[in-house]
This record gives C-alpha cells, sequence and structure tokens, in this order.
C-alpha cells in the first residue's frame, strides 16, 4: 500500500536505517588478499605429496589373515571407509555379460606360502596395467570346515594397501569360492 510522505512508515525506514549503521559502526571492509604464485601445477604437487606418503607396504600378517576363519559356504564383503555403495553394489553385481571379463587368478592346487607370493605378485601386475577390478577364484574347501586358502586369501586382501573392496562373486564366476577385487588406481607418472 502506497502512502504518503512524511507518514509513520518512511520514519520507520529511517530509523531503521540508522539502527542498521549504528550496529555497523566499527565494521572494516572486507580487503580482498592476493593468491599465492603457485610455483607447480596442482596436479603435479598433489602426485608429489602422494609418491612422500606412500611407504613400503607391510608384510602380509598370516595370523591376522587366519583370525578370520572362514567357513567355504560364508560370503565376504570388505571395503575401506569412503566407498560409495554404489560401487559396493556394482562390484557384487560383476561384469555385465557384454562387458570384458575380469582378469582373473585361480589358486587352487597352491600351498599357502605360494598363493601368498602369487597373490602379491598377482596384484602387482594388476595395478601396473591399469585394472581396476579383478576376480580371484580361491574355492571353497570342504563344507564342514574352515576353508584355510579362503581365509587367507581375504585376510591378505585385506592388509594389502592397493585394495580398496572386495566381495563374494556371483554364482557365474565361482559364488563363494571367489571374490570380486575392486582395486585402488595406481597414478601414472
Amino acid at each position: 500500500m502506497l502512502m504518503p510522505p512524511g507518514t509513520s512508515h518512511d520514519r520507520d525506514c529511517e530509523d531503521d536505517h540508522a539502527l542498521f549503521l549504528a550496529a555497523v559502526h566499527d565494521v572494516a571492509p572486507w580487503q580482498p588478499q592476493p593468491l599465492p604464485a603457485r610455483t607447480r601445477p596442482l596436479r603435479q604437487r598433489v602426485r608429489v605429496q602422494a609418491q612422500a606418503d606412500v611407504q613400503t607396504p607391510p608384510p602380509l600378517d598370516d595370523t591376522q589373515a587366519a583370525a578370520l576363519a572362514l567357513s567355504g559356504e560364508e560370503e565376504v564383503r570388505f571395503h575401506r571407509p569412503g566407498i560409495s555403495v554404489r560401487h559396493l553394489r556394482r562390484l557384487a553385481h560383476g561384469p555385465r555379460p557384454e562387458q570384458a571379463p575380469l582378469p582373473s587368478l585361480d589358486l587352487h592346487g597352491l600351498r599357502l606360502a605360494e598363493a601368498r607370493q602369487v597373490l602379491l605378485q598377482w596384484l602387482d601386475h594388476l595395478q601396473a596395467q591399469g585394472y581396476t577390478q579383478a576376480l580371484l577364484v580361491h574355492g571353497k574347501g570342504h563344507p564342514q570346515r574352515p576353508a584355510p586358502m579362503k581365509t587367507h586369501a581375504t585376510g591378505w586382501l585385506m592388509q594389502h594397501p592397493a585394495i580398496l573392496a572386495l566381495c563374494s562373486a556371483q554364482p557365474r564366476h565361482g559364488g563363494r569360492g571367489a571374490l570380486y577385487v575392486l582395486l585402488r588406481r595406481q597414478d601414472r607418472e
């Protein structure tokens, strides 16, 4: 509603303005500071920092791996903090039929010491080739007893710094006798 000048509405606006000026009288205006000059591109600085943070991974502990004591029919699910539910769902579904098959390793017939060495070499190879998903076949073992190969392979993978997540495979890829593995992407120089 329009009011003629000199009415109480104009006086209220003037009072509000005076109150505002009184409230902010000691505030200094913001002076933007120039940003420091970058010595290196951001991507290069992040890569250098990541390389500085990388340490030699600790050896894989057999006692920690054996503490899992998984049976052949137990389902396996593991992920590191920060892995989204969407990534886990996609991993658990496995590759679609129209996708290329995942690189795989079968540990059947190997002793535990041999299996660990082969597994470590395989993980290094996968990262060097740029793979981020793979299939590890470890077998189920005897139904009424713990499955040592499944237990140790799962424990070793959980300890390895390159592994982000793992879960039991779909029946078409070995079911609970195999694992889908999600690997950390290795930075290329």
